[in-house]
C-alpha cells in the first residue's frame, strides 16, 4: 500500500518491525545479557553478597557502561519500531 504524496506514490512503513529489523533488537538484547551474564560471577555476586570491595570509580564505570548498553537496547528497540525519528525530533525540540 502506498500513500500520494504532491503526485508521487510514496510506499507507506509497516507499523510493526519485520523479522530482519527485529534482528537488530535481538542482538542488542543479547549483548545486554552476555554483558549481564559475564559480570555477575565478578561483580554483580560479589556486590549483593556485600563482599565486593573496589573503588568507587570501578562502580561509576560500571554505571556509565551499563547504561550505554541499556541505551543501545533502547535505540534498537525504538528504530524496531519505528518510532526513532519521532523521538529524536522530539528531543531536538526540547533541546532548541
Amino acid at each position: 500500500m502506498s500513500a500520494i504524496v504532491q503526485g508521487v506514490a510514496v510506499p507507506r512503513l509497516a507499523a510493526t518491525a519485520t523479522t530482519g529489523e527485529r534482528f537488530y533488537l535481538h542482538i542488542a538484547a543479547a549483548c545486554l545479557i552476555v554483558a549481564v551474564v559475564g559480570f555477575t560471577p565478578t561483580y554483580w555476586l560479589p556486590l549483593f553478597r556485600g563482599t565486593l570491595n573496589v573503588p568507587a570509580i570501578s562502580h561509576a564505570h560500571a554505571a556509565v557502561f551499563y547504561s550505554w548498553t541499556l541505551l543501545f537496547l533502547a535505540q534498537t528497540w525504538l528504530a524496531a519500531n519505528r518510532k526513532l525519528l519521532v523521538t529524536v525530533n522530539g528531543v531536538w525540540s526540547v533541546l532548541r
